[in-house]
Parts: C-alpha cells; structure tokens; sequence
C-alpha cells in the first residue's frame, strides 16, 4: 500500500533493505527524496502498547490478559539512523536521515 501513496515530490521506496555499517541491519523501509532519507520502521504488534522508560522496551497487553515484552521501536529507529549514517558516511554521502515507527494494526491501541 505504501508504494501507491502520492507524494508531491519525487521519491523512491525500497522495502526489506539490508545494509553493513558496524553491524548488519535491516529497514523495513527506505525512503529517498529531495529532502533526505526516511526509515520507516513498521510494528504489527496488536493489543494495549505502552512505552517503559526504564527499562526502556514496549509493553503488549492483549484482551486475553497476555502481557510481552519487546526492545523499545524508537531505541531500535535511533540505532538504524546511525547505523544507516555511518553506511552512507563511508560513501562521502552526507543526507539528513528522519525516522518514523509505524504501528500498522488497527487493533493497537497506545497507551
């Protein structure tokens, strides 16, 4: 669905990318404009989300009263930002990089 949306500028969009800076790590999506690059980092994660701060992870508490535990998205965005930075600082790039965590279920609900 991402792919249909219109932008009024150009831009591309790559999904499930792979990349080796310090470490190997994986976008759920890359998207390059005019302005810069922009991580999309997408949850499927369904339930009642509330954010801890210490420790910092997310909580998951589904209807059936399950609760689990997950590394915080943002923490992971902030490392893929500079992971991705150091990639392209390699190259001589230097491009602002924004970053966005996308809770794509309908039944997520944060708290």
């Amino acid at each position: 669905e991402l792919e249909q949306v219109r932008l009024p500028y150009k831009n591309y969009i790559f999904h499930k990318v792979f990349l080796r800076a310090e470490s190997t790590f994986e976008l759920d999506y890359l998207v390059i404009t005019p302005y810069g690059l922009v991580i999309l980092e997408v949850k499927n994660i369904i339930g009642e989300l509330e954010f801890s701060i210490n420790p910092s992870q997310l909580i998951q508490r589904k209807e059936d009263g399950k609760m689990s535990k997950f590394p915080c998205p943002a923490n992971q965005l902030n490392e893929y930002k500079y992971q991705l930075s150091q990639y392209l600082l390699h190259y001589n790039i230097s491009v602002p990089i924004h970053g966005v965590v996308i809770f794509a279920s309908r039944n997520s609900f944060i708290r």
